[in-house]
């Protein structure tokens, strides 16, 4: 059983599903990435999110732990790769 230390807890991976077939979250649903308005309000963009980066014109990429995603100005997600244990992400500026 593979292991990785997140935030000082121990998380185990599962065997239960294939990664393939759901990229299940490593993390909990309550680990959300939230959006503030200038205005104040907070709106949920993901849940069981472990990492995230912004990058140019506001897009932004995070992971679930088994799968990073790319969350498009529009709001419209997209899964770019499925993997087991990834613990941070980055975008490249180019």
């Amino acid at each position: 059983m593979r292991q990785m230390m997140i935030w000082g807890n121990l998380v185990q991976g599962q065997r239960q599903k294939r990664v393939e077939d759901e990229g299940v979250d490593l993390v909990p649903k309550s680990w959300e990435l939230h959006k503030r308005s200038p205005g104040g309000e907070t709106k949920v963009l993901a849940g069981g999110v472990l990492a995230y980066d912004v990058g140019k014109g506001a897009a932004i990429v995070y992971t679930n732990g088994n799968a990073l995603f790319l969350l498009h100005p529009d709001g419209r997600k997209e899964r770019l790769l499925n993997e087991s244990m990834i613990e941070q992400v980055f975008f490249v500026p180019g």
